[in-house]
Parts: structure tokens; sequence; C-alpha cells
């Protein structure tokens, strides 16, 4: 409730304290195991910390708050600053502009959007810190987020029009991206 007046708050008291524990739990844990020493490590810690809360929030409400964006933004400025990449800037209202391009063309001719205004926003946050490292999250991001929906599909868990949380599947392909699970042409 306290990200946006849209989020709702769920019956269930017991998940939300899970969640809250899983989460504080994994934060701390990713500080020792990463241990930032420089001021652009500990923006970038922030940065995939909030992007964590970002996707568990999408995943639960369907709502990405415009205050953690926020802290994205705010978060990606020292690297930025300190390792200037103008394509990182570029990157960004290419992206910013292509999604929106897209959204409202599938918008006037299907009625609904391709992605949510949230997601798009997130993207473009993404490129402000990745360059145009963010395509390969989008395409590993679409891919997973489209097995998991053909599977709700199949299992009859989800309708055709059900929207689907990108946040979360973003958030996995990024992690996927920034360890190199994955091939390097993604």
């Amino acid at each position: 409730m306290i990200l946006s007046s849209n989020i709702e708050a769920k019956p269930s008291r017991n998940w939300q304290w899970l969640g809250t524990v899983v989460s504080i739990g994994g934060s701390a844990g990713a500080v020792f195991y990463f241990s930032p020493e420089t001021v652009v490590e500990w923006c970038s810690y922030l940065f995939v910390l909030v992007f964590f809360f970002i996707s568990a929030v999408d995943l639960y409400s369907k709502i990405i708050p415009n205050r953690l964006l926020s802290i994205l933004f705010v978060a990606a400025i020292p690297s930025l600053v300190y390792e200037f990449e103008i394509e990182c800037i570029i990157s960004s209202i290419t992206m910013f502009g292509a999604f929106t391009i897209l959204n409202l063309g599938v918008n006037r001719f299907y009625n609904k959007l391709a992605f949510g205004w949230g997601d798009v926003k997130l993207i473009t946050m993404l490129a402000l810190f990745m360059g145009w490292g963010v395509l390969g999250v989008i395409y590993l991001g679409i891919i997973i987020g489209g097995v998991f929906a053909g599977l709700g599909l199949l299992t009859k868990k989800i309708t055709r029009d059900t929207h689907i949380p990108m946040a979360g599947f973003l958030f996995l392909a990024f992690v996927l991206k920034v360890f190199g699970v994955y091939f390097d042409f993604l």
C-alpha cells in the first residue's frame, strides 16, 4: 500500500510474512556474498535488489509502482556518472520509443496492450543500466514468459485474456544474463 494506492492487500498474512522474511534474508545474504565496496557497486547492488522487489510486487499485484522505478533511476545514475557511456542513454531512449510505438500500434488494432506501461518503464530503466544488453534480456524474458503462459493455457490455469506480469520473467532473464548462464549472442 505504501508503494502505490492501486495495490490491494491480499487476505493471507502468512504469505506476506513469508515473502518479507525471504526478501530481507535474501537481500542480507546477497550483501555478504557480493560484498560491494565502491559507490558504483553499491548502486548496482541496489538496482538488482529493487528490480527483485519490483518483480515480486508485479507478481503479487500486476502493478509496477513508479516509486520503485524512481529508485531504479537513482541507482543507475552513479554508474552513468562514473562510467559514462552514451550507448546506455541512447538504448534507453530507443527502448522507450520502440515499446511505446509497439503498445500504441497493438492497442490501435487489437484494443489491448502488448506490454503494460510499467513494463515499458522498467525496460527503459534496464536499458539505462545495461545499454544494448537489454535486448538479450527482453528476448529471453519473452521466451520464458511465453513458456509459462503456454503451460498455464495447457493446464487451464490462465485464459487468453489473462494479464501476465512480465517483471518476474525479465528479472529471471536479467539474472541469467548477468551470471552468463546463456549464450553471449542473446
